[in-house]
C-alpha cells in the first residue's frame, strides 16, 4: 500500500493528478477546527472525481475532532455532503488515537472488497471455446492457436 498527503496546499494541486493515477482509495481530510465551505468540499470531490477510476473508493475525514469547537459547522457540512453523495465518513484524532485504526482498516477492506468484485464480474466475462481455450477476455477477443494467443478485436464486455 502506497500512501500519498499532498496537504491540499494550492501550490501542489497541479500535481495532485499524478498521485490519482491507479489508486484504489482517496481519503479527502478536512480539519474539523477550520470553517469549511460546501464550495470547497465539492472542488475537492469533483477533482477526485476527474481524476479517478469509477471503482475507485472515496471517504472524507474529519481530523481533529477532539478539539471542535461546539459553534462549528464544518462537522455538519461534511456529514451532509457525504450522505448526498454516498462518500463514507469518519471523525478523527491523532491526538486521542479516536477512529484513525479504523480508518484504515475500513479503507483497506473496501479495497479488497471491490478488488474481489471486480475479479468475479471479469471471470464471468471469459469465454470458452469448444477446446476448453479461452477465446474472449474482459478487456478483448483473443484467439487460441500453436504460437499462443493473439489479441483480436475489442469485445467491450465488463473490466
Amino acid at each position: 500500500m502506497s500512501i500519498w498527503d499532498t496537504a491540499g496546499q494550492e501550490k501542489y494541486r497541479s500535481m495532485n493528478r499524478n498521485f490519482y493515477a491507479g489508486s484504489h482509495g482517496v481519503v479527502l481530510c478536512f480539519d474539523l477546527t477550520k470553517h469549511v465551505e460546501e464550495s470547497d468540499v465539492m472542488d475537492w470531490v469533483n477533482e477526485v472525481d476527474n481524476n479517478i477510476d469509477k471503482e475507485c473508493f472515496r471517504m472524507i475525514i474529519g481530523t481533529k475532532c477532539d478539539a471542535v469547537l461546539p459553534m462549528s459547522t464544518t462537522s455538519d457540512t461534511l456529514k451532509n455532503i457525504c450522505a448526498v453523495l454516498s462518500i463514507s465518513y469518519l471523525e478523527t484524532s491523532a491526538l486521542t488515537g479516536k477512529n484513525v485504526k479504523e480508518t484504515f482498516d475500513m479503507l483497506v477492506a473496501e479495497i479488497e472488497r471491490r478488488q474481489e468484485d471486480y475479479k468475479l464480474r471479469c471471470a464471468s466475462s471469459v469465454l470458452y471455446n469448444r477446446n476448453n481455450s479461452v477465446v474472449s477476455l474482459a478487456d478483448g477477443v483473443y484467439t487460441s492457436d500453436a504460437s499462443g494467443p493473439n489479441k483480436a478485436a475489442k469485445s467491450g464486455t465488463c473490466c
